[in-house]
């Protein structure tokens, strides 16, 4: 079974155990549970109120937060004594309803009825089939259990039977509106419509698909794949097995395995048979990784019934993954794959009609024929620049996002970052370097590099071959020289045979520390975006190395980060300038809290206002340090290790205007005079000073001092 419904079969134990033992197996476990010090609201109401409902829905509840997870999920199954195995360290296993944490009970301070609960329970687990309406409906009537409560427990308690009615499975649009007195029936008639809506599909895969749509977490594409089960040596039951065992694509003789993203449709067939249609949630093949047999493409299904016969007219000759070119005489005109098109097409994703193309093959056509748009491509070079600590790097994770995807806004910060991950490993369409003042043109765009091999015949540098091409020559130490594609020039391959033209983004911190005529050389024109493939004003430039033709696709962003203080750069090259727009990444006081009595927000207001007095305005302090401080330890420890530092490097160790910019006094800086070495006692230059960072622990007087520095002379202090 696929992780992410891992919960699944560990869920069914659990519930499974406490069915078939007496009401007191679950108290006295409930109590054993290591709920990390706090007293649950579960055992506040004395053993009659502990029912297998609030029980579970309490343990959904600790999902959220991971330690908390880990701890006390561990706590329930050593306790418990499950023998299913769960990840609790991955957030992917526990995709189902998550209570807020308060509310979980289904009695209301204590008033409720235990008997009730455990009799709907008992039958939940054994089947729908089992329940008796007035089960349901009379624990509708006890106070705080409404109908999203109960059937969200109901699913957790049996997720093959039952299904939640709640915001995400609304998304179906198979629900009444008006849910306040669901009858037993009506519920039946809701599960049923959700089934015919996914045929085939379990419960538990209908609602995590609803959950990752309702979220945004999924975002259904236009584009359709299609992918014939022969490649299983002709072996039709296999697929029975394949799609309900492991809901992946694991057959390493599929070709072009690394084409399908996640949100596309995979339309499956065996022979002239429809077998299934699913969305891609995950695909874990590379270029790089050839076709290891521990990759899949994980898929989550929307309809796993058998059509009727389709024309074999309509699929290519060859098997595994290819474009879908054409519906007519496809699922659509199957009865068994009408209500999955109609979903799809609720859904947002474009179907095509019976003579009409697929989307995606409308797409597939070479740039240069499709006009560019440069109002939509005003951001195609985009450079984030600010001074250290400002979220620069950490701003171009979510700007990729944004130029992949459309949009970022609504994800937190491990959705961000898991996403970013599969656009650069999975998706392979973000590129990330660091330059440097070493970086140059053949790091960047194509070199030379010696490879050992035999002796081989000279070879033109401007020969046909791709720039992965031949040596070009053999020297008597039995090494010849290779063209070996630079990153810029592997991520425009990329960009360019991209079928759909979905956008690739190569992300280079620290742009400005390189030589940038060195590093780009010829390439820099190509950068102005007009100049790209299929612009008004195309160029085309020929390598010197491989001697190939080169332009850069439109479907190509190029996102810069620069830091302004960087005293050991020139300025940035003009001419790379004017080719992007500049967005500024200043400190940003409001994203800071008091943390101890400390007002951080005061504290680096006051430091960067006397840093933009004495240097300027590139050479500030952002606000990401700080933000994560939730101690004045850890206050301290910024200021001690980041923030002085920096400061002394910003002033060239002139440790007067460092202890300026602190406020003043000894409260961070201590200075102690120097004693004359022998001879010198009646020199009569300046007084020569010590200068170190206080090593003992800073007080809260000393960053009110930094706010609001005293008037007292130094000499008192």
């Amino acid at each position: 079974m696929n992780k992410i419904y891992g919960w699944v079969p560990w869920f069914q134990e659990l519930v499974t155990k406490i069915s078939q033992e007496e009401n007191s197996y679950l108290i006295a476990n409930a109590k054993k549970v290591n709920w990390l010090n706090e007293y649950p609201a579960l055992l506040r109401f004395g053993d009659a109120n502990i029912d297998p409902f609030s029980f579970i829905y309490t343990l959904a509840s600790q999902n959220k937060h991971p330690n908390r997870r880990r701890s006390i999920y561990s706590s329930v199954a050593e306790i418990f004594e499950l023998e299913q195995f769960l990840n609790f360290d991955d957030e992917e296993c526990f995709y189902f309803p998550t209570p807020p944490g308060v509310n979980t009970l289904f009695h209301h301070d204590g008033v409720g009825n235990s008997d009730l609960l455990w009799s709907l329970f008992r039958s939940s687990v054994n089947g729908i089939d089992t329940i008796e309406p007035e089960l349901f409906e009379n624990s509708l009537k006890i106070g705080r259990v409404g109908i999203k409560k109960l059937t969200q427990a109901l699913f957790l308690a049996n997720p093959t039977d039952f299904l939640p009615i709640d915001d995400q499975t609304k998304v179906l649009d198979q629900f009444p509106s008006n849910q306040s007195e669901l009858s037993w029936k009506d519920y039946e008639d809701n599960i049923q419509r959700a089934r015919n809506a996914l045929p085939g599909c379990e419960l538990f895969e209908v609602n995590l698909l609803c959950y990752l749509i309702s979220t945004g977490k999924l975002k259904i594409k236009d584009h359709y794949f299609q992918v014939s089960t022969n490649v299983y040596k002709g072996q039709a039951e296999l697929w029975d097995e394949f799609k309900s065992t492991s809901s992946v694509f694991t057959a390493k003789d599929y070709p072009s395995l690394k084409e399908p993203s996640r949100g596309d449709i995979i339309l499956v067939r065996y022979s002239n048979l429809g077998k299934g249609i699913g969305i891609v949630y995950r695909n874990e093949y590379s270029d790089s990784g050839g076709y290891a047999e521990n990759r899949r493409i994980q898929v989550l299904w929307l309809n796993k019934s058998s059509s009727s016969a389709l024309s074999d007219t309509n699929f290519p000759g060859t098997h595994g993954f290819t474009v879908a070119k054409s519906i007519k005489g496809y699922f659509q005109e199957t009865k068994e794959y009408k209500a999955t098109f109609e979903l799809l097409s609720k859904l947002g994703s474009h179907v095509a009609t019976k003579n009409e193309e697929f989307p995606n093959s409308r797409i597939k056509q070479k740039h240069r024929n499709r006009p560019i748009n440069s109002q939509s491509l005003h951001r195609l070079n985009l450079i984030f620049y600010g001074p250290p600590g400002t979220g620069k790097t950490y701003s171009t994770r979510k700007q990729c996002i944004e130029f992949c995807d459309g949009v970022a806004e609504d994800m937190n910060d491990g959705e961000l970052r898991e996403r970013f991950r599969e656009l650069c490993d999975v998706e392979e369409r973000v590129e990330f370097i660091t330059f440097h003042q070493s970086y140059g043109y053949e790091e960047f765009i194509e070199g030379l590099r010696p490879v050992a091999g035999k002796s081989s015949s000279e070879t033109s540098p401007c020969h046909s071959e791709s720039s992965e091409s031949a040596p070009l020559g053999t020297t008597s130490g039995g090494f010849s020289l290779k063209v070996v594609d630079g990153v810029l020039k592997r991520i425009a391959k990329r960009a360019r045979n991209d079928e759909y033209g979905k956008p690739h983004v190569l992300v280079i911190d620290e742009i400005n520390r390189a030589n940038i005529s060195k590093v780009f050389g010829e390439l820099v024109t190509l950068l102005e975006e007009d100049k790209r493939e299929g612009g008004e004003n195309e160029v085309e430039v020929t390598l010197p190395y491989s001697g190939e033709p080169f332009t850069l696709p439109p479907n190509l962003f190029i996102l810069g980060t620069m830091n302004t203080a960087d005293r050991s750069i020139a300025l940035l090259d003009t001419a790379l300038r004017r080719r992007f727009e500049f967005k500024e990444m200043p400190p940003d006081l409001s994203t800071l809290v008091t943390v101890e009595g400390i007002d951080l927000k005061a504290v680096l207001g006051a430091i960067n206002n006397r840093l933009e007095y004495l240097s300027d305005r590139d050479h500030l302090i952002g606000h990401a340090w700080l933000m994560k401080c939730r101690s004045k330890e850890e206050i301290d420890g910024v200021m001690r290790s980041k923030i002085i530092p920096l400061l002394a490097e910003y002033f060239y160790d002139d440790w007067n205007k460092v202890r300026s910019v602190l406020g003043g006094g000894n409260h961070f800086i201590v200075r102690e005079p120097l004693t004359p070495p022998p001879g010198m006692e009646d020199y009569s230059g300046e007084d020569r000073y010590r200068w170190f960072v206080r090593e003992d622990e800073f007080d809260v007087k000393a960053y009110e001092n930094l706010v609001k520095p005293t008037l007292a002379k130094e000499a008192d202090e």
